[in-house]
């Protein structure tokens, strides 16, 4: 699974990658982007990130209670003016709606220098882990053949600084990076600097 759509409300967003990169397109009301991020800038560690407007749920609480208070004080008065508590009523149903609609739950994937965000469950769950279970495993392959092969005729340091990297963002295992440590020990000789001011 190469591609996955998601929309919520206004907010549509779509992935997808092929051999190399990760696009990326996001539209809401107008706005729209578009994105592509080589799978080197994709580091892999994600965490759960929920967001909401807190602010919907104190406004339908606030006139809940205003419609509860109301209700009371009429049926205390002996009067039936419960049209007065549909109101409030309405207008809190309405904002719990929008609370409800604001309530989001990601996938926050963590990049170079920013995240991605995914909707986890949109359009299900089992959906967005397979996109990135693909995504991570297209993104190791690459990685794998482009930065893991040892060459006797480049230079020993930046092979061992792709070795930490690749195990860093967990491209590579570490029973495969104490491999590849040992065959670039075995090929490459580091150099060593020169000690004092002597030529």
């Amino acid at each position: 699974m190469n591609e996955l759509k998601q929309r919520k409300g206004f907010d549509k967003r779509a992935f997808r990658f092929t051999d190399a990169k990760l696009f990326y397109e996001q539209g809401r009301l107008g706005e729209y982007n578009e994105v592509d991020i080589p799978f080197e800038n994709i580091e892999g560690q994600r965490a759960t990130y929920r967001t909401s407007k807190i602010l919907w749920l104190l406004l339908a609480s606030a006139l809940l209670l205003v419609a509860v208070a109301t209700a009371w004080g009429t049926a205390q008065q002996g009067g039936s003016l419960w049209a007065l508590t549909l109101i409030p009523l309405g207008i809190a149903a309405a904002f719990f709606g929008l609370y409800g609609n604001s309530r989001k739950e990601f996938w926050k994937l963590k990049l170079k220098e920013d995240y991605l965000y995914l909707y986890k469950n949109i359009p299900s769950r089992e959906a967005t882990e397979a996109f990135l279970k693909s995504l991570l495993e297209a993104r190791n392959a690459y990685l794998r053949e482009n930065y893991l092969q040892i060459d006797e005729n480049l230079d020993y340091e930046q092979q061992f600084y792709n070795l930490r990297w690749l195990r860093s963002i967990e491209a590579i295992d570490k029973a495969e990076f104490e491999a590849k440590y040992e065959e670039l020990k075995q090929t490459v000789k580091p150099e060593k600097k020169a000690i004092g001011f002597g030529k």
